[in-house]
């Protein structure tokens, strides 16, 4: 018979990966700032890597660096 050694549960760091998909004028960008405003705490943001350069919309709208 296996027997299990139990442990208090520790909180682990992990990176959040999330994509977005949809068509233009879906609302991705936005989504994007407003997912990061909350991951952010309120901190500054920063865009980086950008193809269409849509995120200079929002600016003034987030608090973004």
């Amino acid at each position: 018979m296996t027997t299990f050694a139990f442990a208090p549960a520790a909180r682990e760091t992990a990176e959040a990966r999330i994509a977005h998909q949809g068509p233009g004028g879906s609302g991705k960008t936005k989504t994007a700032l407003r997912i990061a405003e909350g991951l952010g705490k309120g901190g500054l943001l920063a865009r980086v890597g950008e193809e269409s350069k849509k995120g200079g919309n929002y600016g003034g709208k987030f608090t973004t660096a």
